[in-house]
Order: structure tokens, then C-alpha cells, then sequence
């Protein structure tokens, strides 16, 4: 490809060219291109060798690598040539330099856009075009996914993943849906490193189906088998390819031939009109049109309650937070059906039903397992990425996110959960330049700017955050309440809760949403928080009793108590949370439960000063890490770190504080405000006032709205002798409480110590 790509630069034509078809196939594969020299005067020898060895017919006579490549042009460059004509001296420099850059920069793209070819044997299997009906993608994608079925089940090689091979077409060819084309299918096959293709072409439409499918060796273009079947519906010839392949794959591996798999009917349905259904509903789900996807994969179900995979399929279409309990269900029947599912799907559901469970650290070894496996499987990489991300294992994340970006780099979710992973692991600068990389790739999607605002604010921007959250919704209606995230951050909280109050107003939400704006979503402040800042913990109060009747199951009533304890015990009530978890504990004994009740009682008999029992707590949390992951070790060592400052032991807290930045800590409000404010605490138990004040400044200038900073930087400030600085600080904690709930003793301390230090009464 490159040397015809040389070819045409130089000379201004094809090197092969013709009609029909079938004749530029021949001269390809028999004769040899006109001589370079003999169409241009003034082109040197040597150039016209190089491209003449790119056009060899035996792969081992052509470049073996690229750098050959390279390096003989680059001698070419530098060789003293006559003097031409003066243009053609311009036209084959530039030439040779476009050459050499193209060159490169292909030689960038492989290795770092796709996983270069290895000696491991692998097939493709690209869609079988489906030449009756070419414009229904169904058929196709149907007995293509059967076929991929039967052969993960047996083939004695790796199968490529279709998922990568469709990316990979978009990247080579541009075309972003629909089948890959023949005359792409080899490229695409060789690119992806295997070294075989399955393809095929079929007819549907008459009284028999047929498919006539071949076996290509991608290193040669030889063909290795090839063969037509004929079958009453699409299982059957399934099938028939599986039995007709499969030898000739245990041939080409050196491996005695493997045993034939079931009928894919038995992995997928016996009935075809459910098979088709189920194609659709896959169809739909990949281009994002959920409501047609549940619809089709319930049909699907509705004539063949057998049928595991769409079952599978369907639970995950189905929007967990929203309907827990149904999706839940699904995945249920699934695993009773599981016989009827192969071996990578029975992994995926069985990975699928331990996240259900809380069994995180076993959903964990599962997805590595398949991935070891199928290591190119976007689903598994992306599902492995998400859970990691989702419980706090940020390192390992970013790992597996830069693993997903290698193979898929223009995936929105690996791009996404890459630059949180980074955020997380304190990489804040690598975070924001990548989030920037993110948009360029997705200049048209609000969820890329989104992630740019949520850099900034993290680095303390809020100007440029806005802007990009207004871009965001310029796009799309995306996170409204981003623009209070920014009001916040800047230190404005009327402006924060304006916003929040505004969308709850004139919003058509859903009751999950109302709950999202007045909760803590991961970690930022609703409105209920807000609130909280300001003073006013009763308004607080009352906004999570106004959304308890948006609950709609135990898990959204745990997570409302949850955001309501952290609150409760900011006001010095943790009596009230050791008794919401000890009664949370006779009501209910699952796993999720039961961690928020030892995290609830942990924290809470830390503020009561019961130390032991708090040390007790967190000997029961630990275990609990097999069940909920990075979150727990995150749990243990901020209760550990804040036993430790209870006993006024600065050098353990700070050694426990220090751990949970190594494994991250989130960004984004409360987590990391909570994590900064036990810093500052460490620091100055320690005698390191100064370095308390360093903290308590810096969690201003990037979450300005946390009122409560300045009025720990006004006691820091009068510890050291700052009197100026210590009255600033106080004025402006109560200008921020200027509405707090009457009898606050934070208020009444700073309007005292204030009033000591000559800086009178505060507005």
C-alpha cells in the first residue's frame, strides 16, 4: 500500500489500473508496475529501487519493517545527486520529506493506535456480506456473530475481537458503522495482528440460504480453505462453517483437530425469529438507541424464554439505578440458563452478577481472567476500567485505561475514566493536558467538556471551567448543576444554590435525578451540602426529608442517610448516626448494609471519643475490601488517621493520610475536602502551624465555598501571631455565616476570638 502510495507521488498514476476488476487483481498478483524512470525523467535509481522493492510479490523479498524503510530513504536524501531540472529537484525533495514523515507518523499510529502483530496465531472473522438484502444489516451481523460464537467456544487460536476490528476499519478507512467491505477485510485483518481471516458472502433470499466462505492466510493472501454451505436458517449454516473451519485452523496451529462445539443454537436459540430480535436489540444498543434495544431483546425473550444471552443482553440495557430490582432479575434467569451460554459470555454474566453482589474483588479476578484471554475485547477492557474507576483503584485504572486507549483510542469511556483515574492519583496537570487531547477527539460531545471543567476546578479555575461547561451545554443538556460546581468553587454559594434551586424548579426531573441534585454526587456538593456551608444545617435537614419520598429502594435510601450522617456529624450529633446504624443493622443484613453500618459506626464513635470500640470498627472494615474494593482501604485508613489525631499521635495520622493519597483520593469536594482538613489538623497537632495554614489555603483556593476553612485558618493565624491575617479570616467565615442557624458554637467562637483581636463586630 505504501509503495503504491509512492508510486502515484512520483509519477502521477496508479501502478495498476484497469477494467474489469478481476484484470488489476491479475496484474497485481502477475506482472510488475511501469518503471518509474521510464514515465518521469530526473528520478534516481535508487529512489526508483526502493519503490520497486515495496511492489515485490513475496512478503519476504518486500521491507520487513519499517525503519528499513527509513533508513534507505534517509540515505537517499543525503547521496550528492546531478542537478536536475530545478522543479523536479523541489517535487522529489518534497517528496521524499512528505515520505519520510508519513512514514513515520504510520509508524507512531501502529504502535501506539493498535497492538502490533504478533507471532501468536489469531483469526478474524469479518461480516459475511449479505448479498441479497445489502441494505439490512441484520443477517449479516447475525450469522458473523454466530459464527463468533462457535469459534471462541473452539478454535485452538485467539479470535480477534469484532469490536476491535470495526474500530480499527474506522480508523483506516473512515467509515464509522455498517460491515466491513471486502476489499478492507485483509487490511483490517492484518492491522489487528491476525493471521487468518474468515469471510464469506450469503444469500438469503432464496428457497435455501447459502454462504460461500473462505479461509485467507493474511501474511500471504493465500487461500487456506473455502467452501459452500447450505442450512434452513442461520444456525445451520453457522454451523457448517464452524465444522468446515475449524480443521483447517488446527492445521495451520500444529494441534490435533479440537472437538466440534454444540449447535450455536444451543449458545444462542433455536428460533430464528428471536435470534433476529436479539440482533436488533445489539444493533440498537451499540448506536445508543436504548428504548429500541429493551424492546427488541424483550421481544427476543417474549419467543424464546431460553434464551440466556439476550436475557444477559437485557439486564444490561436496562438502567440499573433506575430499576435495580429488574435488572437484577434478568441476570437471575440468565444464570439458571447458563448451559445455554458459552464460555465468554457465561465469564461476562458471571463477572456482571458479582458486581451485583458486592463481590467486587471476584468480579475483578474474573475480567482479568477473560482478559488474559481476549486481550483486544473492548467490553471486557471497558468493564474492567469502569469497576476498577468505580472502587477506587486508580492506579490499576489508569493502567487498564491506557491499555483500552492503545487498542480503541477514541473511546469516550476509556478517555473519560482515564483522565478521572489521573485526577485521582493527585496527576492534576496530566489530567487537564489529556482533558484537552479528550476534546479534540470529541469536539462535538458535551461529556469531553464536561471533563475539561471538572480539570479545572480540580487545579482551582472556576473561569475556565465555566466556560467549558457552557460549551458543554451548548451541546447538550449534559449536568446543568455543573455551573454551580463552578459557583461554589469560586466561592460563591448563593450563586451555587440559585442554580441548584432553579433546575429542581424547572426541571422535569425524575425522582433519581431530584435525588442527584440534593445528595452528593461522587463527592460534589447537592444542595442539601450547600446549604450545609453556609450554616444553615436546619434547611439542610429539611431538603433530606423532602427527598426520602423520591426514594425507591433500599440501596437510594442507604445512599440519602449516608450523605445525612457525614452532615449529622458536622454538627456534633453522632449519637444520632450510632443510632441510625444500629438500627439499620437489625433491619437489614446485606453486604452493602453492612458496610455502611461498621463505616456509620466507625466514624461516629470516632467524634464520641470511643476509641477502642472505633479501633474495633475498623478491624471488621477490613475484611470487607474482597466485598467493596478500594473505597474500604480508603474507609480504614481515614478512621485510622483520625483515631490517630483523637489521640494526638500526628506522625500516624499523617503516615495514614500519606497511604490514601498514594492510592487516591477523588477530586471533587467532600472526600478530598475531608482529606485536606485532616492534613491541616495533622500538621498543626505536629507544631507545623505554618504547614496547617499552607493547607487550609490551598482547599480555599479550589473549593472557596468551604466556609469552614477560614475559620480553621483564623484559630491557625492567632496561634502563630498573626493578628491581621487571623481577623481577615474570621470576618470572612462569618460574612460567609451570616445566615447560619442561630447557636452555632463555630460562630460564636470566631465572634469572640474576633472581638479579642480588635476586629469587632462582623457583618
Amino acid at each position: 500500500s505504501l509503495g503504491v502510495v509512492l508510486y502515484e507521488m512520483l509519477t502521477g498514476r496508479l501502478p495498476f489500473s484497469g477494467e474489469p476488476e478481476q484484470a488489476v487483481t491479475f496484474q497485481i498478483v502477475h506482472e510488475r508496475p511501469e518503471p518509474i524512470t521510464a514515465l518521469r525523467t530526473g528520478v534516481p535509481m535508487e529512489l526508483e529501487r526502493i519503490v520497486s522493492k515495496c511492489f515485490e510479490k513475496k512478503p519476504s523479498d518486500r521491507y520487513q519493517h519499517v525503519d528499513e524503510l527509513v533508513v534507505d530513504l534517509r540515505k537517499l536524501k543525503r547521496a550528492p545527486t546531478p542537478k536536475p531540472k530545478k522543479n523536479l529537484i523541489k517535487y522529489a525533495v518534497v517528496a521524499l520529506v512528505v515520505v519520510i514523515v508519513g512514514v513515520t507518523m504510520w509508524k507512531s499510529l501502529w504502535q501506539h493506535g493498535a497492538v502490533s502483530p504478533t507471532e501468536d496465531l489469531a483469526v478474524a472473522v469479518v461480516d459475511f456480506r449479505d448479498l441479497g438484502t445489502p441494505d439490512d444489516a441484520t443477517a449479516s451481523a447475525g450469522i458473523t456473530g454466530l459464527v463468533q460464537v462457535g469459534l471462541v467456544e473452539s478454535s485452538p487460536c485467539r479470535v480477534v475481537s469484532p469490536q476491535y476490528l470495526y474500530d480499527l476499519r474506522r480508523r483506516l478507512f473512515g467509515a464509522g458503522r455498517g460491515p466491513i467491505e471486502e476489499d478492507q477485510a485483509l487490511e483490517v485483518a492484518r492491522k489487528s495482528g491476525a493471521t487468518m481471516l474468515l469471510s464469506g458472502q450469503m444469500v438469503t433470499l432464496s428457497v435455501n440460504p447459502y454462504i460461500t466462505w473462505q479461509l485467507v492466510d493474511t501474511r500471504n493472501g493465500k487461500s487456506l480453505g473455502a467452501r459452500r454451505v447450505e442450512g434452513e436458517n442461520l444456525a445451520m449454516l453457522a454451523d457448517q462453517i464452524i465444522a468446515g473451519v475449524l480443521p483447517l485452523l488446527a492445521s495451520e496451529c500444529g494441534v490435533e483437530e479440537p472437538t466440534l462445539p454444540p449447535s450455536v443454537s444451543t449458545l444462542t436459540t433455536a428460533s430464528p425469529q428471536a435470534y433476529r430480535h436479539y440482533v436488533a436489540g445489539v444493533l440498537a444498543r451499540e448506536e445508543v438507541r436504548e428504548e429500541e434495544a429493551i424492546r427488541e431483546l424483550e421481544h427476543a425473550v417474549r419467543l424464546d424464554s431460553t434464551f440466556a444471552l439476550a436475557l444477559f443482553e437485557l439486564a444490561r440495557a436496562t438502567p440499573f439505578k433506575v430499576a435495580s430490582d429488574r435488572a437484577r432479575s434478568f441476570a437471575e434467569r440468565a444464570w439458571e440458563l447458563r448451559t445455554r451460554l458459552g464460555l465468554k459470555d457465561r465469564l461476562r454474566l458471571d463477572a456482571y452478577r458479582q458486581r451485583l453482589d458486592w463481590r467486587i474483588q471476584d468480579a475483578l479476578s474474573t475480567y482479568r481472567e477473560m482478559l488474559s484471554r481476549w486481550p483486544d475485547d473492548r467490553e471486557v477492557l471497558g468493564d474492567l476500567s469502569a469497576l476498577l474507576s468505580w472502587y477506587w483503584y486508580s492506579n490499576e485504572a489508569i493502567q487498564v485505561a491506557e491499555r483500552g486507549l492503545a487498542l480503541y483510542p477514541d473511546d469516550l469511556g476509556f478517555g473519560s475514566r482515564y483522565g478521572q483515574a489521573l485526577a485521582s492519583m493527585g496527576r492534576l496537570e496530566e489530567a487537564l493536558e489529556w482533558s484537552q487531547v479528550y476534546i479534540k477527539r470529541h469536539p462535538g460531545t458535551a461529556n469531553a467538556w464536561d471533563e475539561r471543567g471538572l480539570r479545572f476546578l480540580s487545579l482551582g479555575l472556576p473561569d475556565s471551567a465555566e466556560t467549558a461547561f457552557r460549551q458543554a451545554l451548548k451541546i447538550g443538556p449534559g449536568f446543568p448543576e455543573s455551573m454551580g460546581y463552578s459557583a461554589y468553587c469560586r466561592g460563591n454559594l448563593d450563586r451555587a444554590i440559585e442554580i441548584f434551586e432553579r433546575i429542581l424548579r424547572e426541571s422535569d426531573l425524575s425522582p433519581e435525578e431530584r435525588i442527584r441534585l440534593i445528595i452528593p454526587t461522587g463527592g460534589w456538593p447537592g444542595l442539601a451540602q450547600l446549604h450545609a456551608e453556609t450554616g444553615r444545617f436546619s434547611k439542610a435537614l429539611e431538603l433530606f426529608e423532602e427527598a426520602r419520598q423520591d426514594v425507591s429502594g433500599l440501596d437510594s435510601e442507604i445512599s440519602l442517610d449516608t450523605s445525612r450522617n457525614r452532615l449529622l456529624l458536622r454538627m456534633g450529633r453522632a449519637q444520632e448516626v450510632l443510632g441510625w446504624a444500629e438500627a439499620l443493622a437489625k433491619r437489614s443484613k446485606t453486604r452493602f448494609t453492612r458496610r455502611e453500618v461498621i463505616r456509620a459506626r466507625a466514624r461516629a464513635l470516632v467524634a464520641l471519643e470511643s476509641l477502642e470500640a472505633a479501633r474495633s470498627a475498623v478491624t471488621e472494615l477490613l475484611p470487607l475490601e474482597k466485598q467493596y474494593g478500594g473505597l474500604v482501604r480508603f474507609l480504614v485508613r481515614k478512621v485510622t488517621a483520625d483515631i490517630a489525631l483523637a489521640e494526638g499521635n500526628p506522625k500516624k495520622a499523617l503516615a495514614s493520610l500519606n497511604e490514601m493519597r498514594r492510592q487516591g483520593v477523588p477530586t471533587g469536594g467532600l472526600h478530598d475536602i475531608e482529606w485536606r482538613e485532616a492534613m491541616a489538623r495533622a500538621h498543626q497537632l505536629a507544631g507545623r502551624s505554618d504547614e496547617a495554614a499552607r493547607v487550609h489555603k490551598e482547599l480555599l483556593r479550589i473549593y472557596g465555598g468551604h466556609a469552614l476553612s477560614h475559620y480553621e485558618l483564623g484559630k491557625i493565624y492567632e496561634e502563630m501571631g498573626r493578628p491581621a491575617d487571623a481577623v481577615s479570616a474570621f470576618t470572612k467565615f462569618l460574612e460567609m455565616w451570616s445566615e447560619a442557624d442561630e447557636g452555632l458554637p463555630q460562630v460564636a467562637d470566631a465572634q469572640q476570638r474576633l472581638n479579642a483581636l480588635g476586629g469587632g463586630e462582623a457583618k
